[in-house]
């Protein structure tokens, strides 16, 4: 009786928990992740823009770029809003989004104000994307193989075309029109390869 006893008596469970928290933390940041790549998209839409922008026109150029970052700012705010469990970082997003907005409306109608530091924009910008998609390459990329040499050339080389761009002397505008989509385009580019990369060492 006493052996039957303790054969009935069930094995104590193990505490309940996620049953796969890799899965989880992998599609938040595939979720991330998709943002990225329409924000790309339009990066390299805007990069387009200003090659083919006729001549001399940096206003024109200046009021369709901001519609583009209406565009992407209205894609960001739906994101974050529609989302069931909404954070105080999903606010704070949509939040700045509504900020770039208001401000990209305002330049479309008054593009001159800003028509003398689009390159120091670009520059910049272009300059801290190089330096992030450094540090993501440094983090997940272990093996010092070709992909690893590739993205950090890629990165080496956004860096310094933002420094060239804001080191570079006044020139036609046609040029600075010209040069600034390059680097748009380059620049989209380098983001996709990073989040390609980034989202196969999660899927891992």
């Amino acid at each position: 009786m006493r052996k039957q006893a303790v054969e009935k008596t069930p094995a104590p469970s193990a505490p309940a928990g996620p049953k796969n928290p890799v899965f989880s933390i992998t599609k938040r940041v595939m979720d991330l992740l998709k943002n990225k790549i329409i924000a790309s998209l339009l990066l390299f839409g805007q990069g387009v823009l200003f090659l083919i922008a006729p001549s001399g026109d940096m206003a024109g150029t200046i009021r369709i770029s901001a519609g583009i970052i209406i565009l992407a700012c209205v894609i960001m705010i739906v994101f974050h809003l529609k989302r069931a469990q909404k954070t105080v970082w999903d606010r704070i997003i949509s939040g700045l989004c509504g900020l770039l907005i208001a401000a990209a409306v305002f330049f479309i109608f008054r593009p001159n104000l800003i028509e003398p530091y689009v390159k120091i924009v670009v520059g910049a910008v272009t300059i801290v994307t190089g330096l992030v998609n450094l540090f993501h390459t440094l983090k997940i990329e272990k093996k010092k193989d070709w992909k690893f040499v590739v993205s950090i050339a890629g990165a080496a080389a956004i860096i310094v075309l933002g420094i060239f761009m804001l080191a570079a002397d006044e020139g036609p505008i046609a040029v600075a029109q010209r040069s600034i989509g390059s680097i748009l385009i380059l620049n989209a580019i380098a983001n996709i390869w990073y989040i390609v990369q980034f989202s196969r060492k999660e899927g891992q």
